[in-house]
């Protein structure tokens, strides 16, 4: 395995640009510059390639505030570089447009009606640019249909204009019994599978394209799970940074388990 290194951060938490207080979301774009959820801090940092010192793009000490966040979670940047994020503890996903930022759903305050959500903790699109969140909190995963406005969309990175918008009326793609489903993290491949982490039993879950039941459940006795990523040929990248400090890389071909990366500490 090689050796790791520190992309930024300084291993003290704190709140200059070149800190964190408990990082989560993280999204890299197509230049390497690195977006990064500062979820303690109440901020998003974008670190631009090669720099050590971020730069507050939302937030209310960012340089031009239009919004406040509190706790934000997850996060993703479309084609034309405006951001998407969950707002953990405002209960709500909120997006930049020309004018600054807006709330997309969940802008009725917490709650487990269809307009509502309740610690959500993270967020994808699918193919058709609908928004699919985990709502933790009320056990279930919901997706806001996509209303207007919607350009291409290449892997994992849509393509959205400045205006549009969602139903603000969720659909419950999946609600299981609140003993065994804590949604934690989801992602939405480019054939629209869908992968949930599912914190109560340590697993990953797998909903293939228009399918109501799960598709396939992938154990492993996770402790800690933070995200996950899928990459193009079906491998399952796993963050266990919070309790193992580690990142775990699922083989689709062999369905088997390999660490891929150490780190000495929880990032937090």
């Amino acid at each position: 395995m090689k050796s790791n290194h520190i992309a930024v951060g300084t291993n003290i938490k704190g709140s200059a640009p070149n800190q964190f207080n408990s990082p989560r979301g993280i999204f890299v774009d197509v230049n390497f510059d690195l977006y990064v959820a500062d979820c303690f801090n109440d901020r998003v940092q974008l670190f631009q390639s090669g720099e050590s010192n971020g730069i507050t793009v939302a937030g209310y000490t960012s340089l031009t505030p239009t919004i406040t966040l509190l706790w934000p979670t997850g996060i993703i940047l479309d084609a034309e570089k405006y951001l998407f994020i969950v707002d953990q503890k405002n209960d709500r996903i909120v997006g930049s447009g020309l004018n600054g930022f807006r709330c997309l759903v969940g802008c009725y305050g917490k709650g487990s009606q269809s307009n509502q959500l309740e610690y959500p903790c993270s967020l994808s699109f699918d193919r058709s640019g609908n928004l699919f969140v985990a709502d933790q909190y009320n056990h279930r995963i919901q997706k806001f249909l996509l209303m207007k406005d919607s350009f291409a969309l290449p892997y994992n990175q849509p393509k959205f204009c400045p205006t549009a918008t969602w139903n603000s009326k969720g659909i419950t793609f999946t609600n299981q019994s609140s003993d065994d489903f804590n949604p934690i993290a989801i992602f939405v491949s480019t054939n629209n599978t869908i992968y949930v982490v599912n914190r109560q039993n340590k697993a990953i879950i797998m909903w293939d394209e228009e399918s109501v039941n799960p598709t396939k459940i992938i154990p492993g006795n996770f402790t800690g799970i933070a995200s996950l990523f899928v990459a193009l040929n079906g491998d399952i990248y796993i963050d266990e940074t919070i309790k193992s400090h580690r990142v775990q890389k699922w083989i689709a071909e062999t369905n088997t388990f390999i660490t891929v990366m150490n780190v000495r500490q929880a990032c937090s």
